[in-house]
């Protein structure tokens, strides 16, 4: 019986990388287009960005980016900030063609998309607001985990958007209760992602506060954080944001320690020390992985 999670482990041979970087130059020109955007992202998932490697497969596909369907393009453009180059031409012709063909990206795109323009911390808001208008058409196919990665990213630059909130909130709600899979994660993800933009919408968070206090036991420090902030800033009162409370105020060590929050990010860590501050939450605080 095979296991039910896999772990994929990233073995880096630098030999192995330097024979396929050197085939990847003197074939650049050659093959489908995803062949560049395959070998782009498996040296930037490794962290070998070479300049040489880079700079001729970016010139390709500066050229025959026209041709490159959304999926691709979603790939690229998250590659592309893995490996440092956000500032790059080539992100910059990606931007500008997500804006041009916007309509024919699928949800998973979408939020691909979103998470890679977060994470690279670039505000480009005529591709969010591409992104967006088109999100609102496809809100149904979203996964619980497109939708918290994708209202996550616009909560972050606090670009609320009033007609596509709803849609993904009415959406989420609509997956807790057909029974799909929705991590804590996720849930959290999707609450915090409405704090940030002062938005509430009453059933998404009773769905939401829900489905946390019911895995509260399982939750690591980052989610239980996201959790009670998001709470906070939206003035969630019902049972199961008391549970959440007291399971916080239980343990302090169930929190994140303030130096791993700082190692993830200045927001992370502002927002254990208001969490810690609004509830009441002392102690010494044990390290924990974010």
């Amino acid at each position: 019986m095979l296991p039910m999670h896999w772990h994929v482990f990233i073995f880096f041979h630098r030999d192995l990388f330097l024979v396929l970087r050197d085939q990847a130059v003197r074939h650049a020109s050659q093959g489908p287009l995803l062949v560049p955007v395959t070998i782009l992202d498996a040296f930037a998932e490794v962290g070998f960005v070479d300049d040489s490697l880079f700079n001729v497969l970016e010139e390709r596909l500066i050229k025959e980016l026209a041709d490159l369907p959304a999926p691709l393009m979603a790939s690229l453009v998250g590659c592309l900030v893995k490996a440092g180059r956000a500032t790059s031409p080539l992100f910059t012709a990606c931007g500008e063609r997500i804006i041009a063909v916007g309509a024919t990206f699928d949800p998973t795109s979408i939020a691909k998309t979103c998470d890679a323009y977060y994470r690279a911390n670039v505000l480009a808001e005529e591709v969010f607001g591409a992104l967006a208008e088109r999100a609102c058409k496809v809100a149904a196919d979203f996964r619980a985990d497109e939708i918290h990665l994708t209202l996550n990213a616009l909560g972050s630059f606090d670009l609320f958007d009033g007609e596509l909130f709803p849609l993904l909130a009415s959406r989420f709600v609509s997956i807790v209760k057909q029974g799909g899979f929705v991590s804590p994660v996720d849930a959290a993800g999707v609450l915090a992602s409405f704090a940030a933009v002062q938005e509430r919408s009453d059933e998404l968070v009773y769905i939401c506060t829900q489905l946390l206090a019911a895995h509260r036991d399982a939750l690591d420090g980052t989610t239980l954080v996201q959790a009670l902030w998001a709470c906070s800033i939206l003035s969630v009162r019902n049972e199961a944001q008391q549970s959440l409370v007291a399971y916080a105020q239980g343990d302090a060590a169930r929190l994140p320690s303030e130096e791993a929050a700082a190692k993830q990010s200045k927001l992370a860590l502002e927002r254990l020390q208001y969490v810690k501050k609004t509830y009441g939450v002392t102690g010494s605080q044990a390290e924990s992985s974010l």
